[in-house]
């Protein structure tokens, strides 16, 4: 309903002019509204209140998520560490 088949989240999220809720987001990043709200109790992901209202402004959601999936780079030579 809310992402786009070809569209990543970001780009879709780009295009919206209104406000979304915790139950678009959660269907959105395909977690549980429950989580929605332990990221945003954490000032994890970008939100903000309207009354008792938790919002997301779609911008900024799509540069949040842009920034999370941006790619790590290793440097040549160098190989991940297992823990």
């Amino acid at each position: 309903m809310y992402g786009a088949e070809h569209l990543p989240p970001g780009d879709f999220l780009d295009k919206r002019a209104t406000a979304l809720t915790v139950s678009a987001v959660a269907e959105i990043l395909n977690i549980s509204e429950r989580q929605v709200y332990k990221l945003v109790s954490a000032s994890v992901i970008p939100s903000f209140h309207i009354g008792s209202s938790i919002r997301f402004d779609p911008s900024q959601l799509a540069a949040w998520l842009r920034q999370k999936a941006a790619p790590i780079s290793v440097r040549p030579g160098e190989e991940r560490k297992r823990a």
